[in-house]
């Protein structure tokens, strides 16, 4: 189930059911089948097929589905009764919210070139889409309602991504790139924590505490709201940003700017992360 910027509780309706409440069973998505990979945000979902397809559903807001919808149906000027807001309010759900939002569409794509999409992920309010802090490693601020091609990435060979609250971290077999939101050390490429609403809106590369000319091969990554983490494919795992809560793993409750290795119990090895 999602809620909408006033709080109204929206879920995923089966045949002629309503689109306010929730479920409280797992309940099948319609129109996607042969999907390998799903990602998650705070009021969408991104679904992957095995052809290269991405198809996204939920709450619009600010672009976060990766596509355009229909605008929902505005209060006029004058006053309204209660029967008319409750008509208005009803005719958006059936026919905005619930064919457009609701149901699975794939995503657009800028200038209308499609691309093969090889991983997914969602931020808590961008799959390619918020863009408030840098969060989409374009250089601007600039709201995005179509997936658009993030040029510094181009010939880095980035096969896997993941989203935070206002950050992203996306990674190659051998470098780490972050940008967004950094205030609280998430990017992992300062030495001191920055000041509130900063933000680096370019990809950045992270560098990690490993010695010189070692060979380095990455198996994943992952964001928190506002913590990354790195995992190697020799098992080594990497944690940095907002620690007060001891997400971290390091064994202190304090933010780290830089990845930190996690100390492991002996006999055991880190084989998946998530944030």
């Amino acid at each position: 189930s999602y809620k909408n910027a006033d709080g109204k509780q929206y879920r995923d309706p089966k045949g002629n059911e309503k689109v306010k409440g929730c479920h409280v069973y797992p309940n099948i998505v319609s129109k996607i089948e042969r999907v390998c990979q799903i990602a998650c945000g705070a009021v969408s979902n991104v679904a992957l097929r095995n052809d290269g397809t991405a198809f996204t559903w939920g709450i619009a807001m600010k672009g976060n589905l990766g596509r355009k919808t229909p605008p929902e149906i505005e209060a006029p000027d004058v006053e309204e009764t209660d029967e008319e807001i409750d008509a208005r309010k009803d005719k958006n759900n059936q026919t905005i919210i619930k064919p457009f939002q609701l149901t699975p569409h794939p995503v657009e794509w800028n200038l209308n070139l499609k691309h093969f999409v090889r991983s997914v992920a969602c931020g808590g309010h961008h799959l390619i889409a918020v863009n408030n802090y840098g969060q989409l490693g374009l250089g601007d601020l600039e709201e995005k309602y179509e997936m658009t091609r993030v040029k510094f990435l181009d010939g880095k060979h980035i096969s896997q991504c993941d989203g935070g609250t206002h950050h992203t971290i996306v990674r190659s077999r051998t470098e780490v790139y972050t940008f967004g939101r950094s205030c609280s050390g998430q990017l992992g490429v300062t030495d001191d924590v920055p000041n509130a609403g900063s933000f680096l809106s370019t990809p950045q590369l992270v560098s990690f505490p490993i010695g010189k000319g070692e060979d380095v091969d990455f198996d994943s990554v992952s964001a928190g709201d506002y913590h990354s983490f790195a995992l190697m494919k020799d098992g080594r795992c990497f944690a940095w940003g907002y620690g007060d809560m001891n997400q971290l793993g390091l064994g202190k409750d304090q933010t780290e700017t830089r990845p930190k290795l996690l100390s492991v119990s002996n006999g055991y090895t880190v084989m998946k992360v998530c944030g």
